[in-house]
């Protein structure tokens, strides 16, 4: 007769993942038996989802000095919370200490494959998250992450001065399978790292040959200088990628709130609040296709999500546009369009 205290630790994972235990319960199962430990902390590091706050008790601060077992961990959710985004605001030596912290916990997750940044819900408008504190973020996330989601739609107001969200991204595009995003600033640097045709963000008039995009600014030369683009009629071999993408899906959210005080919420950089418009970023994801750029995308959908007007009813809706390309099934050059009214569902995202 086999004891289930016998059974190999591939045969207990099956069973304990087949049952997806609580955390509460995977600590139960760790003090039962000495056999069952190691299963079972496997699969309570796996998969972990932590909240940053100013104190030296939060979350991420407590498992950043007490975790052992950062080999275990393949994928990661972060959430910063408004009390953390409070401190941002304040300059507050609270607030960068535990973003240290956040920076030091990713680059020694070795075997890290999943992350997801995410802004805790405000009640009201909230704190903006620093642009700088997710580019750090961003930038000490170890070479072994393939799947990545951004959820931030209140970041700071982009400055010429400061690290930028967008290329950090880019920067990790070539390596990425899964990509998710929800910003409240997005440029043509999102795929810069992919090639310099890559724009979205400005007219494409060929006597429209400058611009104030933030890669033209060097270090060595004034932030209001100006540099001149490629020019639109280029020659094909010139538009080739300059690197590949292992991108396999790829969902951009966009929002758009018509009665904020505080204008769209997806807007270009460094445009003030020029709005995004989601059919232009469709066509320059369409080219980066059609040069080669994702040889192995299999989807890619842009939603637009637009609040519907406020009423004393409230009987308002909200409208999602969804532009979709899948790799085996023949669309419009601009994607499939699809609306839809009542509110957003999360499926894409």
């Amino acid at each position: 007769m086999a004891y289930i205290a016998k059974l190999p630790n591939e045969i207990l994972l099956d069973i304990f993942e087949y049952l997806k235990l609580s955390s509460r319960d995977l600590l139960n199962v760790m003090l039962c038996s000495r056999s069952w430990r190691g299963p079972a902390t496997s699969i309570l590091y796996n998969s972990i989802s932590l909240a940053s706050a100013l104190d030296e008790d939060s979350p991420v601060s407590q498992f950043a000095k007490q975790c052992r077992q950062f080999h275990l961990v393949q994928s990661i959710a972060i959430q910063l919370t408004e009390n953390h985004l409070m401190g941002f605001s304040i300059a507050s030596s609270d607030a960068f200490a535990r973003l240290w912290e956040i920076c030091d916990t990713l680059s020694s997750l070795l075997h890290l494959q999943s992350f997801s940044l995410f802004l805790d819900e405000p009640i009201g408008h909230g704190h903006n998250a620093p642009s700088t504190a997710i580019v750090h973020i961003l930038n000490n996330l170890p070479q072994t992450v393939v799947n990545l989601s951004i959820d931030c739609d209140r970041l700071d107001t982009p400055s010429l001065s400061q690290p930028h969200v967008c290329h950090a991204i880019s920067v990790l595009v070539p390596r990425l399978k899964t990509l998710r995003l929800r910003l409240s600033y997005v440029c043509s640097g999102l795929f810069s790292h992919l090639s310099s045709h890559a724009y979205f963000d400005r007219d494409h008039d060929p006597n429209a040959t400058t611009s104030q995009h933030p890669k033209a600014v060097s270090s060595t030369r004034h932030p209001n200088a100006t540099t001149r683009y490629p020019d639109a009629n280029a020659t094909n071999n010139s538009k080739l990628p300059k690197a590949t993408s292992a991108l396999e899906h790829l969902v951009i959210r966009l929002e758009m709130h018509p009665d904020s005080l505080h204008g769209p919420t997806s807007c270009l950089c460094y445009s003030g609040h020029k709005p995004l418009q989601g059919v232009k970023l469709a066509k320059t994801l369409q080219k980066l296709c059609d040069w080669g750029a994702f040889p192995s995308l299999r989807r890619w959908v842009i939603v637009e999500h637009v609040d519907g007007t406020l009423s004393l009813r409230d009987d308002h809706s909200s409208i999602s546009t969804a532009r979709e390309v899948t790799k085996d099934r023949v669309v419009p050059r601009d994607g499939l369009l699809v609306w839809t009214a009542g509110g957003f569902t999360a499926r894409c995202f």
